[in-house]
């Protein structure tokens, strides 16, 4: 009988266990180019949706700065394509409060990931973050 019972209570713990698995996950973010921090986090939902959110520090007076959050959108494929959704841009020094849109991910190889941006002239190589350009602040 107390086998049973130890039983019982091991796989109820197992199943409320496995019921919280899949709650949203937040990641934290301590991200820093030259001119620009970002402090924040990155957060999965349980339904795989992907949003970055948290506060951009400018100190370059010169330039403009925003997050990106990048997802994986295939499962499996060598070169799998990604997707990349942006903050507003801030430019000038400040602290600034950002958040990205929400994307839904495929739970492929690659995770979300998060990135911070500087707005050049120049665009990257297509399978580089901080693309596209975000709209302006």
């Amino acid at each position: 009988m107390r086998k049973t019972l130890v039983a019982a209570a091991a796989g109820a713990t197992l199943l409320l266990t496995a019921g919280t698995a899949t709650a949203a996950q937040s990641t934290p973010e301590n991200l820093a180019i030259p001119g620009a921090g970002f402090k924040g986090t990155l957060t999965t939902s349980d339904t795989f949706e992907v949003s970055l959110s948290g506060k951009l520090t400018v100190t370059d007076p010169t330039a403009c700065y925003y997050v990106q959050a990048g997802v994986s959108v295939w499962i499996g494929k060598p070169r799998e394509p990604r997707t990349y959704v942006s903050s507003r841009t801030h430019c000038g020094p400040g602290t600034y409060d950002v958040t990205t849109p929400s994307v839904k991910w495929s739970a492929g190889v690659r995770g979300p990931s998060a990135h911070l941006c500087k707005v050049t002239d120049e665009p990257p190589a297509s399978s580089e973050p901080c693309r596209p350009f975000p709209p302006s602040a």
